[in-house]
C-alpha cells in the first residue's frame, strides 16, 4: 500500500475530519415531490440486499450499508465492540486516501445501534465509483494495528463522557439497562471505560470476520443514477468481502427493573424527570401504534404533555420518543425543569399518563395525532439520506422496505378502540421505571 511519507494522519486530526462529516454532505440530501418513493428492491450472488431508491432530484448519491449485529451482538462486557469495528472497517489509512475523498467532497458517517451498525457514503454522483474504488479497498481488508483502535478508543471515551453530559441521553441509557440485559440492549453504543480497554484485537477481527458478510448486509442506494448504473459499482465494491450469512442472535427479552426508580446526582441548576414502558417486539401494526402514542404523548403544541409547559409551567423542554427494535422497545416520557419545581413536575407527569391510561382519548385527538404522525414521517424521510435509512431498518428488522409504502395505510385504519387498549396496555402503571436527573438529594441517589 502506497502512503505519502508513510505515516498516518493524527489522531486528532481524524477527529476534526469525522466531526465535520456531517456538514461535508449535508447538502447532498435535497427533498423529493411526491410521497411514495420509486425503490426497488434486489438480492445480488452471496445473498447481498439492495434497495434502490431513484431520486433525480439532485446530482447526488447517498449510500447506506448496513451491517446486522449492532449492540446485540456484543458479548458481554465488550459493549462498544460494535461500533468500534465499524469504525476501524472504515478508517482512511493514509492521507492520499483522505485528501482524495475530501478533494471530492465525498464523506463517511459511522454509527452502532441495538441490531446493527451504518455506514453512510454520500457524494457527488459523478464521484460514487472512484469513492466506492476507496472505500471498498479499506472495508475489504481493514487494517487493524493497535494505533488505530487506541485511537479510536480514545474518540469513543469522550462521546461516552459527553453522554452522560446529556440528561436526556443519560436517562435513555437507564431505561436500557433497567428493561434490558447486557449483552443485549442495555449500554451505549460507545461503550464505557471498563468494556473498553478489555476489547483486544482478535476480538475485533473476529467480529469483522463473523458480521462482514454480504448475506448479513443490506445496502440501500438513493441516486439519480440508473440502476444499470449502480449495481456494477455495488458488485465491484463488495468484491472482497466474504460471502454467506452472520451468525443469528439470540432473542433478548423485556425484564422487570430491579428497582422502580433511580437518581442521578447532577449539580445543575435544571432537573429531568422520564417515566419509560416496555413495548413489545416490532410489527407493522405495533409500530404504527407507538408512532401513535409518541404523537399523542409529546410531538408539539396539542400533545398531553404540551400541557405541563405551555399550561402548567413546570418544563421548558417536554417530549415522547419510542424506541423500536427487533425484540422489543421503549416509550420514554420526559420533561426539563427548573430544579426547584422538580417534585410538581415529577407528581404530574405521573398523573397526567396514569390519566390518559384510564380515560383513553377521544376519535378528534386520535385524527390529530394521525395528522401529525404522518406529517413527521414525511418530513424524516424526504431526504434522501433519510428515506434509504428508514427503508434499510425496516428491511434489517424484519418489516421489509416495502413497509415504507404501507405506513400511512396502518395508521389510517386505527380505530379510537385499539388506540386506548394499546395505551392501557403500555402505560399500566406496574410496568413504569421512572429516571430523575439532577442536584435534589434522594434517599437512594446515585452519583454519575
Amino acid at each position: 500500500m502506497r502512503r505519502i511519507k508513510r505515516r498516518l494522519m493524527p489522531p486528532a486530526a481524524w477527529g476534526i475530519f469525522f466531526g465535520l462529516l456531517p456538514f461535508a454532505f449535508a447538502w447532498t440530501s435535497l427533498p423529493t415531490p411526491g410521497w411514495k418513493p420509486a425503490f426497488e428492491k434486489r438480492t445480488l450472488d452471496g445473498g447481498l440486499r439492495i434497495i434502490l431508491d431513484r431520486d433525480e432530484s439532485s446530482e447526488t448519491t447517498v449510500v447506506k450499508i448496513l451491517v446486522k449485529g449492532g449492540r446485540l451482538a456484543e458479548p458481554e462486557g465488550k459493549t462498544g465492540l460494535s461500533f468500534l469495528t465499524t469504525r476501524l472497517a472504515v478508517e482512511i489509512p493514509d492521507d492520499e486516501k483522505a485528501r482524495a475523498l475530501l478533494g471530492m467532497a465525498s464523506a463517511i458517517e459511522v454509527t452502532s445501534q441495538a441490531d446493527f451498525s451504518l455506514i453512510t457514503l454520500g457524494c457527488l454522483s459523478s464521484n460514487l465509483d472512484p469513492t466506492l474504488r476507496i472505500l471498498a479497498k479499506i472495508i475489504s481488508d481493514p487494517l487493524f494495528t493497535g494505533f488505530r483502535i487506541d485511537a479510536i478508543k480514545e474518540f469513543m471515551r469522550h462521546r461516552s463522557r459527553l453522554e452522560q453530559d446529556d440528561s436526556a441521553v443519560a436517562g435513555h441509557l437507564e431505561c436500557l439497562k433497567a428493561f434490558f440485559a447486557t449483552p443485549g440492549y442495555a449500554g451505549s453504543i460507545y461503550g464505557q471505560d471498563q468494556t473498553i480497554k478489555t476489547i483486544k484485537g482478535r476480538e475485533i477481527s473476529e467480529f469483522y470476520r463473523r458480521y462482514f458478510r454480504t448475506g448479513n448486509m443490506i445496502v440501500a442506494i438513493s441516486s439519480n443514477l440508473a440502476e444499470e448504473e449502480l449495481i456494477p459499482l455495488i458488485e465491484r465494491f463488495l468484491a472482497g468481502l466474504a460471502k454467506g450469512d452472520g451468525q443469528a442472535e439470540n432473542e433478548v427479552a423485556v425484564r422487570r427493573p430491579s428497582e422502580r426508580t433511580v437518581f442521578l446526582r447532577r449539580e445543575t441548576r435544571q432537573s429531568y424527570v422520564s417515566l419509560a414502558y416496555p413495548l413489545p417486539a416490532i410489527s407493522g401494526r405495533g409500530y404504527a401504534l407507538a408512532c401513535l402514542l409518541e404523537s399523542i404523548l409529546g410531538k408539539g403544541p396539542g400533545s398531553r404533555l404540551w400541557t405541563l409547559r405551555a399550561d402548567e409551567q413546570l418544563a421548558y423542554n417536554v417530549n415522547c420518543r419510542a424506541t423500536l427494535m427487533a425484540f422489543g422497545g421503549i416509550l420514554e416520557a420526559y420533561l426539563e425543569t427548573d430544579a426547584n419545581k422538580m417534585e410538581k413536575a415529577r407528581t404530574e407527569l405521573k398523573s397526567l399518563l396514569a390519566a390518559l391510561a384510564e380515560n383513553g382519548i377521544d376519535h378528534q385527538e386520535l385524527e390529530m395525532a394521525k395528522s401529525v404522525c404522518r406529517a413527521n414521517f414525511l418530513r424524516d424521510n424526504e431526504t434522501k439520506e433519510g428515506r434509504i435509512s428508514t427503508l434499510a431498518v425496516f428491511e434489517a428488522l424484519g418489516l421489509g422496505c416495502e413497509y415504507f409504502n404501507d405506513f400511512q395505510a396502518e395508521i389510517k385504519v386505527v380505530e379510537v378502540e385499539e388506540m386506548n387498549a394499546f395505551l392501557r396496555s403500555v402505560l399500566d402503571v406496574d410496568k413504569a421505571f421512572e429516571v430523575v436527573i439532577g442536584p435534589e438529594a434522594q434517599p437512594r441517589e446515585r452519583t454519575g
